[in-house]
C-alpha cells in the first residue's frame, strides 16, 4: 500500500559549506574532560579504554573537576593513543565547548536527520505558500490535528556519512551607532567587536561535515494521500490551497522537481540579500573571502535553478534568524534602526574558517539519483 501513496526519489545530498548539526549541549566536549589537545591534534579520551590501561579514575576525577588538561595528560602519560577513541585535526584554541555532530547510535557514524532536512525546507515553503497578511504556521501549512498539515505529505529519510572534521568559526557582527555602523568580528561578549580579524577571541570550535562530502537517502512526495483528503474531506480548511496543488502539480514538471525550484529559488533570494549585506558593511578583514564564498553559492544555485533536479539550501548550526525563522519578513538586510533599542536586529553572521576561506555555515545541495 506504501508503494502505491507515496513517489519515492533517490536523493544525493552533498555538503557545500562546513556542515554542523549538534548532538545537543549535554554531548560537547570540554577541554581537559572530554578532549585533550597536543600539537594541534586533538585526543578524544574514552573512559573504558582508560580502565583497561589502569588509569587510576580517582586520580583524574578532581582534575576534571578543574578541567586541568596538563595533569590530566600527566596522569595518562605515553597511554595517550590508546586511550583515545578518536584523533583529529584540532583548529583553534577555544574557551568554549566543542560543539559536537548527532550521530547514528547503531554505528556511530555521523547522520543528518530527514528531521533535519524538512524542518529546513519547512521554512523555505512557509516563505513560498503564505499570503501576505499569514504569519503562523498554522495559517500555512494547515492542522495537525485534523491531519491537514501539508509536511505530513513530505517524508525525508535520514543521511549517514562516514567522517566529521573540527572548524572554527567566528562571529561577523555589526557595530556602531546612529547612522555610522560598520562590519567587523567579534572578539568579547561585551563590546568586544572591531574590523580586526584573529582566529581567537568568542569562538566556537564545531565538529562539522566538510564540502565536497557526500551521503544518498530518500524523499517521498504522498501525491496520493494529498489528493484522496481533498477529494473526501472537501469540507476541511486547506490554507494556501492554489500553491499547494501547484508544488503537487504534473502539468510541467514533476512534484519534486516543483519542490526544487523553490526551494532554490528562496536560496538565491536569500544569498542576494546576505552578498548585499557583506558588500555594505565590508569593513571587517577578510569580509571579500566572505563575498567570494556566498558568489560561489549563487552560482551553484543558479546552476540548480535551470537543472530542476537539484536544490540547494541552507540548514542547522549557523544558519540564524534570516535563513530559518524570519526571512520572509524582510525584502533587505539593511535592516535599519530598531526605534526602542537603536540598535540594529538580527546583525551577526557565524562564519567558518578553514585556513584562508571564510563561508557562512551550512549550506547543502540535494540531487535527484
Amino acid at each position: 500500500m506504501t508503494e502505491l501513496l507515496n513517489q519515492k526519489y533517490n536523493i544525493q545530498l552533498e555538503v557545500l559549506t562546513p556542515l554542523s548539526i549538534g548532538a545537543g549541549s549535554e554531548s560537547d566536549w570540554a577541554k581537559g574532560v572530554d578532549y585533550v589537545v597536543v600539537e594541534n591534534k586533538l585526543y578524544h579520551l574514552n573512559l573504558h579504554k582508560m580502565r583497561q590501561c589502569g588509569i587510576d579514575m580517582n586520580k583524574l576525577a578532581a582534575f576534571w573537576a578543574k578541567k586541568d588538561q596538563e595533569s590530566v595528560l600527566r596522569i595518562i602519560g605515553n597511554q595517550l593513543p590508546q586511550v583515545s577513541d578518536k584523533v583529529m585535526e584540532f583548529p583553534c584554541n577555544s574557551d568554549n565547548d566543542i560543539k559536537t555532530f548527532v550521530t547514528n547510535q547503531l554505528s556511530g557514524r555521523p547522520l543528518v536527520p530527514g528531521s533535519s532536512l524538512k524542518g529546513a525546507i519547512r521554512s523555505i515553503l512557509f516563505a513560498h505558500l503564505r499570503d501576505a497578511d499569514q504569519k503562523s504556521d498554522a495559517a500555512v501549512f494547515g492542522s495537525i490535528k485534523d491531519g491537514t498539515d501539508f509536511m505530513r505529505f513530505v517524508r525525508i529519510s535520514d543521511f549517514e556519512f562516514e567522517k566529521t572534521a573540527l572548524v572554527n568559526t567566528k562571529i561577523y557582527n555589526l557595530f556602531g551607532k546612529g547612522d555610522h555602523w560598520q562590519g567587523g568580528w567579534k572578539h568579547a561578549f561585551r563590546e568586544g567587536t572591531n574590523t580586526t580579524f584573529r582566529q581567537t577571541g568568542f569562538n566556537t570550535v564545531y565538529e562539522c561535515l566538510m564540502p565536497h562530502q557526500t551521503a544518498t537517502g530518500t524523499i517521498m512526495l504522498s501525491e496520493t494521500l494529498w489528493e484522496n483528503m481533498l477529494r473526501f474531506a472537501p469540507k476541511l480548511v486547506h490554507p494556501c490551497l492554489s500553491k499547494k496543488k501547484e508544488l503537487f502539480s504534473h502539468d510541467e514538471y514533476e512534484p519534486i522537481e516543483n519542490l526544487f525550484y523553490h526551494i532554490s529559488d528562496h536560496t538565491y533570494s536569500y544569498l542576494e540579500k546576505e552578498k548585499a549585506f557583506f558588500e555594505k558593511y565590508s569593513q571587517g578583514e577578510n569580509a571579500g573571502e566572505i563575498i567570494k564564498s556566498i558568489n560561489r553559492l549563487m552560482h551553484i544555485t543558479d546552476d540548480s535553478i535551470g537543472d530542476g533536479r537539484c536544490c540547494v539550501f541552507k540548514m542547522a548550526a549557523g544558519s540564524g534568524f534570516h535563513s530559518i525563522t524570519g526571512d520572509w519578513q524582510y525584502s533587505s538586510y539593511d535592516l535599519g534602526l530598531n526605534d526602542r533599542t537603536h540598535k540594529k536586529k538580527y546583525k551577526s553572521r557565524k562564519i567558518a574558517i578553514r585556513g584562508n576561506r571564510f563561508s557562512l555555515m551550512g549550506f547543502v545541495k540535494l540531487t535527484l539519483q
